[in-house]
C-alpha cells in the first residue's frame, strides 16, 4: 500500500544569497531549493509515482537546487550534485543538485528503469521549476541595464548543455517559463532601468534591430525586451510561439495607443520628421506594402506642419501605391 501520494507532498521553494570563503578568495553564490513536485503532473506520472513511493526499497526525496555565482567575471564550470558532487558537467551556467538515482559508481545517472523515470520527473517538476524559480527571483534583484548582465549570464543555451538529459532540463525550462507565464522577461525603460514581465506581455526583438523603433516602443511604455540572445534562446529550446517584433506587429501596436492626435509631431513620442520616416520604412519593409488601406488608424500621417494624425481612408487612397 502507498504510504503517501505525490498530491500530498509538500510543494517549497526558496531563494537565497550565500558567501563561501577559503583561504584564496570569497565567492558570492545566489542559490534556489525547490522541494515537491511543482506543475500539472500528467497521469502517467501519477501512476509511476504512486508505485514507486509505494516500493520500501524506493525513498527519494522530491528536492533539487540551482546554484550561481555573482559578481564573477569568470565562467562557472557548472557541475552535478547529489548531495555530493558527481563527476559530471552540466555546460549550463549553473550547478544543478538533486536527489538523483544514481549508478553504484556514483559516476552516471540512470537513463532507464523505474530509476530513470525517476530522474526524468525530477528534471520535470522539480528541476526545471528550481531554475525558472532562481531565475525570477535573482531578476528581483536587478534594477539596472547595467545589473542585468549578471542575470543574462545565468540563462542557459540548450546548445551549451553537456548531454540530453540537460540538454531537456533547458528546454522543459524554457516551456515552464512560457507556460506559467513567469514574470521573467527582462524590458528596457527610460532612464536604463528594468523591469520584468511574463513572456505573453513582451515584444521581443531580433538580430536585426532598429534603434529608432526600439526607442519608439520604450518612450510609449511598451514592454520591449531588447536582448536579442533572450527569444533566440527560447526558440532554440522549442518556444517559438513569442511575440516578435516585425513590421505588422508594430503597426497593429501603434493603432492601439492613445496619442490624443491631432499634434505636433514634436510633441509625441516620434519627436521629429526624420524618426518619422525611419518609423514608415520598417513599417513599408513587411508585407503592408501590397495594401496600403492596412495604415487606416494608425498615427502615421504627418502634415506638412509638422502635424501628426491618424490615417484616413481618404488619406490613403489620395497615396495611389
Amino acid at each position: 500500500m502507498c504510504k503517501i501520494k505525490p498530491a500530498d507532498i509538500t510543494q517549497a521553494s526558496v531563494s537565497y544569497t550565500l558567501q563561501t570563503e577559503d583561504e584564496f578568495v570569497k565567492n558570492d553564490w545566489f542559490m534556489n531549493q525547490t522541494f515537491g513536485f511543482h506543475g500539472e503532473l500528467q497521469l502517467d506520472d501519477l501512476t509511476f509515482l504512486a508505485s514507486f513511493f509505494g516500493e520500501e526499497s524506493k525513498k527519494f526525496l522530491p528536492v533539487a537546487g540551482v546554484a550561481t555565482k555573482l559578481n564573477s567575471n569568470s565562467t562557472l564550470i557548472a557541475k552535478v550534485y547529489s548531495f555530493l558532487p558527481l563527476p559530471l558537467q552540466t555546460g549550463l551556467p549553473a550547478h544543478i543538485n538533486g536527489h538523483f538515482a544514481i549508478h553504484s559508481s556514483r559516476r552516471s545517472i540512470w537513463e532507464h528503469t523505474s530509476f530513470g523515470q525517476w530522474n526524468r520527473l525530477l528534471l520535470n517538476y522539480i528541476m526545471a521549476p528550481s531554475y525558472s524559480h532562481l531565475l525570477r527571483d535573482l531578476g528581483q534583484l536587478i534594477k539596472t541595464t547595467a545589473e542585468l548582465k549578471q542575470w543574462l549570464k545565468v540563462l542557459p543555451d540548450i546548445s551549451s548543455a553537456k548531454d540530453e538529459y540537460f540538454r531537456n532540463l533547458c528546454a522543459k525550462l524554457y516551456l515552464y517559463i512560457q507556460t506559467t507565464d513567469c514574470p521573467m522577461i527582462p524590458t528596457s525603460r527610460e532612464s536604463n532601468t528594468v523591469t520584468f514581465h511574463p513572456p505573453s506581455v513582451c515584444l521581443f526583438v531580433t538580430a536585426n534591430r532598429n534603434e529608432v523603433v526600439e526607442k519608439l516602443l520604450v518612450t510609449l511604455k511598451q514592454n520591449l525586451c531588447t536582448q536579442p540572445d533572450i527569444g533566440l534562446k527560447f526558440k532554440r529550446a522549442g518556444v517559438d510561439n513569442l511575440v516578435t517584433l516585425t513590421p505588422q506587429v508594430l503597426l497593429e501596436r501603434l493603432k492601439t495607443i492613445e496619442l490624443r492626435l491631432p499634434c505636433p509631431i514634436k510633441n509625441t513620442a516620434f519627436q521629429c520628421p526624420a524618426d518619422m520616416r525611419t518609423i514608415l520604412e520598417f513599417i513599408l519593409s513587411g508585407d503592408i506594402v501590397q495594401d496600403l488601406n492596412l495604415l487606416v488608424g494608425s498615427p502615421l500621417c504627418l502634415s506638412l506642419d509638422g502635424v501628426l494624425r491618424r490615417f484616413l481612408v481618404s488619406q490613403v487612397s489620395s497615396q495611389g501605391t
